[in-house]
């Protein structure tokens, strides 16, 4: 469960992220059709399950008071999650929205029997790199590398997401969009 990345937005940072990819090869780099701010990430799920899913997020929605339409975020700071990822922080507002949101939407998952939820505190950002191999490290000066973008976009909705993991690179597959309006 996702909020998109605007299509200029993405343009813009896979632009400014290309000298980086060069000089360090030895990173996955998120594609930039995957980037996303997440809001609650689910196990597994049957498909048959989807409606239930949906309608978790569209109750979500409503508790957390988000029927205003849409919210607006912006690139921030850059930062890491250990030595192993890198992303650029999104700010939001109203502020905490996505925070208040995320945190509806697992507490309404968790509350259905069978739906496997990962229950954290959401701390808004867009994932570009990871170390490879479980030994790997990000480089100590990538983080001073990332760039800083005055970049914002509003979402107007929520959407589902099936990830497709494997050999290949990462896919995210829209499933299904909840509407942010009341």
């Amino acid at each position: 469960m996702a909020f998109g990345v605007a299509d200029d937005v993405v343009d813009r940072l896979d632009r400014e992220l290309a000298p980086l990819r060069d000089r360090h090869p030895g990173l996955n780099w998120t594609p930039p059709a995957t980037w996303h701010v997440t809001l609650a990430f689910l196990g597994e799920v049957d498909g048959e399950r989807i409606d239930e899913v949906e309608a978790a997020v569209s109750g979500a929605v409503a508790a957390a008071g988000q029927g205003v339409g849409s919210i607006e975020l912006t690139l921030a700071e850059p930062g890491r999650f250990g030595d192993r990822v890198a992303w650029l922080g999104v700010e939001d507002r109203p502020r905490g929205a996505v925070a208040r949101l995320g945190a509806a939407i697992q507490d309404d998952i968790a509350a259905r029997p069978g739906l496997p939820v990962d229950r954290k505190a959401i701390r808004p950002h867009v994932t570009l790199a990871r170390a490879r191999g479980r030994r790997g490290r990000l480089p100590p000066e990538l983080g001073e590398d990332l760039p800083r973008l005055d970049a914002s976009w509003t979402v107007p909705v929520a959407t589902i997401f099936r990830s497709h993991l494997g050999a290949g690179p990462l896919e995210h597959e829209p499933l299904v969009t909840v509407p942010l309006a009341g």
